[in-house]
């Protein structure tokens, strides 16, 4: 991360997916997180353009029940998941928060 600028440095995430482009702040975090990143990937082909509104409802109602609208969004939940189990895995309801998960590992 050092060799990222204020501008990536200061971003609350290190990389995101836009359909079948996969964005990271520098070429090491694209590597690392890519895996997960993949799985955003196939939820998109899944869902196609109601990927972004899902995602974004999948949020809301996180929130509006209290909990994190990132660590319990279902589309976060199955990318670690999917991620963690080596993508092919089918999802299950619910993903432990371990440090396997936490943000830096790439799941």
């Amino acid at each position: 991360m050092a060799g990222c600028g204020k501008l990536a440095q200061a971003l609350p995430f290190r990389g995101i997916v836009f359909g079948h482009v996969i964005l990271a702040v520098t070429n090491e975090e694209l590597r690392r997180i890519g895996p997960h990143e993949r799985v955003h990937v196939a939820q998109y082909e899944r869902w196609g353009p109601l990927f972004f509104p899902a995602y974004g409802l999948s949020s809301l109602w996180q929130l509006l029940r209290g909990r994190s609208p990132y660590w319990d969004n279902h589309f976060e939940v199955q990318a670690r998941e999917r991620c963690n189990a080596g993508v092919n895995a089918a999802p299950s309801a619910t993903a432990p928060r371990s440090p396997a998960s936490a943000p830096g590992s790439g799941c």
